[in-house]
């Protein structure tokens, strides 16, 4: 019996891989206590087209860079979207990556500043 092809989980993938890339802590849950890093990534799924072309999964995820200053939360998301764009060559199962430019993005629960960038992440089938 042939295995049947399985998605990957591409959020853990880049959690790991971005905590790799960039020199704050990357997260999947905003830090809410008072030892929370004042600078820090966070990803969220959110979504994607799924299964398509036989053999590929496309993910969504949303990255908020979050900073002391709107300047530093967009150099950090810069930093970011370099990172998830370098993950076509330097992470397998990842093909393709699209997404947004980061932008600014207030977040009215906290006084940080934030910039937020979504990206589509397309990623080969496991079989």
């Amino acid at each position: 019996m042939t295995a049947t092809p399985r998605a990957v989980d591409a959020k853990e993938i880049l959690l790991t891989w971005l905590t790799d890339q960039v020199s704050v802590p990357v997260v999947s849950t905003r830090p809410d206590n008072k030892d929370a890093p004042a600078t820090f990534v966070r990803l969220l799924l959110t979504g994607g087209t799924g299964r398509h072309d036989r053999a590929l999964h496309t993910t969504q995820l949303t990255i908020d860079s979050y900073a002391p200053t709107t300047a530093a939360a967009v150099e950090l998301a810069l930093a970011v979207d370099a990172a998830v764009h370098g993950a076509v060559a330097g992470l397998s199962p990842v093909v393709r990556v699209s997404g947004t430019s980061p932008s600014e993005s207030p977040d009215p629960d906290t006084t940080s500043a934030r910039a937020t960038a979504t990206y589509q992440i397309t990623t080969r089938l496991l079989t």
